[in-house]
């Protein structure tokens, strides 16, 4: 089965790939100028971008019928964008950051590690122990090779 908030989540890092593709440096996408040098860090998210992805992906639920809470990570696991729909409530938040997290300490999609698990089910609490949220939702946001954050998703029932 697939979800929706994964579908939701490619289509939305795709489209801020295919952006910068066109370009040849991150530089739309990441905090720059005088806030970087005060932060001393040139390669995390900035809101903007966020906002635009957040937007897609909800753009996205809209049309499929359903709410999502979306959480939005800056390359450090700072917390840059969240955004709940209607309807959305406290597991559903917390649940999409740690997607976010997961896919951003793993610099991998959340989902490989709910793989994992449904590979090995006895994994799954060692999995949480160690900060991991074995659970569709979550991808790294990556542009030109560079992870600049991480998004998760959730709130969303099983689509098929």
């Amino acid at each position: 089965m697939k979800r929706f908030h994964v579908a939701a989540l490619v289509f939305a890092v795709l489209a801020l790939a295919a952006t910068a593709s066109a370009q040849s440096s991150t530089s739309q996408f990441v905090v720059g100028g005088e806030t970087a040098k005060k932060i001393h860090d040139f390669g995390t998210i900035n809101l903007a971008t966020a906002e635009r992805i957040a937007e897609k992906c909800e753009d996205l639920a809209r049309k499929e019928g359903v709410a999502v809470s979306i959480y939005i990570l800056d390359d450090e696991g700072n917390h840059v964008y969240m955004h709940r729909m209607d309807g959305q409530g406290y597991l559903n938040i917390v649940t999409a950051e740690m997607k976010a997290r997961t896919a951003l300490l793993t610099r991998a999609p959340s989902k490989a590690r709910m793989n994992q698990v449904l590979q090995n089910p006895d994994s799954e609490l060692q999995q949480i122990q160690i900060g991991f949220f074995p659970n569709s939702g979550g991808l790294p946001i990556i542009v030109n090779d560079q992870l600049i954050g991480a998004i998760g998703v959730g709130g969303s029932a099983p689509r098929v």
